[in-house]
C-alpha cells in the first residue's frame, strides 16, 4: 500500500561540529604554508600566505587553522586573522592539526572535500561550535582516512527564503568515501572487487546537528572503523518526496553500504558505530539507519526516532533496515511509525547472524519487526532477537528472554548510555 505522510517540517536552527581539538585546544594557531595552501582539489583556492621568502609569523602553538566567513584567504589563519573558506583551511591542514570554524555560515555552490589523510595517532580534525553552520547546495565529503568531523551544524536548506520548495534543498549533506563511489559509478575505476586497502578507515562524523535535504543526510560507502554520532536531527530528510511529487524512498538519516542490485563491486562496509542520534523532534525521514546487504559488524545503539519510515513509493515504510551480517541493533527507541525494523529478503545469502535486543518499540501502526519473506530470511537465520520492549505486544518473539552472555545497556534511546543529553 502506498504511504505518503506529511509532517510539520520545521526548519532547524543553527548548530555546529564540536569536537576533538588538539591537546593545545582551539587557541593554538597555524599559518598555512605556501606549499600547503595551494589551489584546492575543487579548484581555485587562493594561497593563504604571502611569500615563501618571508619569515613565518610566530605562533604559540602551530596546530590550529582558524576560518571565518568574515576572514580572507590571504590571512595567516590565526584567530585574529582567520582564512575565509573551509576549503582553504582543509587544504592546508596536516596530520595532527585542527581546522577550527568560527561562528557563521559556510558553503558555496561546490562540495567541500578533504585534501589528505590523517593518521590513527594524528588525525586531521575539523571542528567548531554549534553556531558554525555549513549551508550549501553541495555536500561535505570525507574522502581520506582518519579525518574527524565534529561539532558543526549542517543545514541543507541553502535558500531559506523557499522552505516549501524541494529545489531549495541540497541532495545530501555528509558523505564518506564519496569520490571513490563516484569513480565506481562513472566507470573510471576498473570493474573488479574492492581491495581491503581501498576502504576508507578511521573517519569520525559527529556533527552537532544535521537536517534539511532532498534525499539522505549521511552516506558511508566502502569504509571501515567509522564512528557516526552523536547529533540531533533538526530538519527533514527526503524533501523531494515529502514536499514534492517524486516517487521515492531515499530519505535516510544514515545510509551505510550499497545495495548489490546497482551492479557495483560489493560494498562490505564494516565496523561502523552509529550511536546517539536524536531524531525525537519528528522531522520526516525514511530509515533512521539503512544497513545494506554486504555490511557487517556494524552497531546501531542509543538512538531515537519519532515519525520515521516515510516513503512515497512501494518500499516498506521501516525505520531500521537490518541487513548484512553480524550487525547489532540495540538500546534504541523507535515510535510514531508503521514498522520499526525489517529484515529484507532481497539477498538472503548476506543476511544472517544479526542481533536485535534491548530496544523499545511503541506506537507503531503495522508491526514492530517485519520480514519481507520468511521463507528466505527468518529469525532462525539471526543470532539474538530477544529482550525488546514492545507496546502493544502482539505476540511477536521480540520480547523473549535473552539467553547467552549479552551486555546490558543503560537506558534506551539518545539519552541512554554515555549520552551528551543525559
Amino acid at each position: 500500500m502506498r504511504r505518503r505522510t506529511f509532517l510539520a517540517l520545521g526548519v532547524g536552527a543553527g548548530g555546529s561540529l564540536a569536537g576533538c581539538l588538539s591537546e593545545s585546544g582551539p587557541e593554538s594557531e597555524t599559518a598555512p604554508s605556501p606549499e600547503q595552501a595551494t589551489a584546492s582539489a575543487t579548484g581555485g583556492t587562493p594561497t593563504a600566505t604571502a611569500s615563501a621568502d618571508e619569515p613565518a609569523t610566530p605562533r604559540e602553538n602551530p596546530e590550529t587553522i582558524f576560518v571565518s566567513p568574515d576572514g580572507s584567504d590571504r590571512n595567516v589563519g590565526t584567530r585574529d586573522e582567520p582564512v575565509g573558506r573551509l576549503q582553504t583551511a582543509i587544504d592546508a591542514a596536516l596530520p595532527g592539526q585542527t581546522v577550527y570554524a568560527l561562528p557563521g555560515e559556510y558553503g558555496s555552490g561546490t562540495s567541500v572535500r578533504t585534501a589528505r589523510a590523517g593518521t590513527a595517532s594524528a588525525p586531521i580534525t575539523i571542528t567548531g561550535p554549534p553556531e558554525a553552520v555549513y549551508r550549501s547546495r553541495q555536500p561535505f565529503e570525507i574522502n581520506h582516512d582518519h579525518v574527524h568531523l565534529t561539532g558543526l551544524t549542517f543545514d541543507g536548506l541553502y535558500d531559506p527564503s523557499r522552505p516549501e520548495d524541494p529545489d531549495a534543498y541540497a541532495e545530501s549533506q555528509l558523505q564518506v568515501n564519496e569520490t571513490f563511489y563516484e569513480r565506481i559509478k562513472s566507470g573510471e575505476r576498473p570493474d573488479r572487487p574492492v581491495e581491503d586497502d581501498e576502504y576508507l578507515t578511521g573517519a569520525v562524523v559527529k556533527p552537532h546537528a544535521v537536517g534539511n535535504c532532498r534525499a539522505d543526510l549521511i552516506k558511508v560507502h566502502w569504509s571501515e572503523n567509522v564512528e557516526v554520532g552523536e547529533f540531533r536531527v533538526h530538519g527533514p530528510a527526503g524533501v523531494k518526496y515529502l514536499l514534492g511529487d517524486a516517487d521515492s524512498h531515499n530519505g535516510e538519516i544514515v545510509y551505510v553500504g550499497n545495495p548489490p542490485g546497482k551492479g557495483y563491486p560489493e560494498d562490505e562496509t564494516n565496523n561502523v558505530h552509529i550511536h546517539h542520534i536524536d531524531a525525537s523532534a519528528g522531522h520526516g525521514h525514511a530509515e533512521m539507519v539503512d544497513l545494506k546487504p554486504g555490511t557487517h559488524h556494524c552497531t546501531v545503539e542509543y538512538c531515537t526516532s519519532a515519525g520515521g519510515g516515510l516513503t512515497a513509493d512501494e518500499t516498506t515504510p521501516v525505520v531500521i533496515s537490518h541487513n548484512g551480517h553480524h550487525n547489532v541493533v540495540r538500546w534504541n527507541e523507535i515510535y510514531g511509525c508503521a514498522m520499526a525494523v525489517e529484515f529484507d529478503a532481497g539477498y538472503p545469502e548476506q543476511s544472517y547472524e544479526n542481533d536485535l535486543y534491548g530496544n523499545y518499540f511503541h506506537d507503531f501502526t503495522d508491526v514492530a519487526l517485519g520480514f519481507e519473506d520468511r521463507e528466505k530470511v527468518s529469525l532462525d537465520d539471526q543470532r539474538h532477537v530477544c529482550g525488546n520492549r514492545v507496546e502493544p505486544d502482539r505476540g511477536q518473539p521480540l520480547t523473549a528472554e535473552c539467553r547467552g552472555d549479552l551486555p546490558e545497556g543503560s537506558g534506551v534511546g539518545h539519552t541512554g548510555g554515555d549520552s551528551p543529553w543525559a
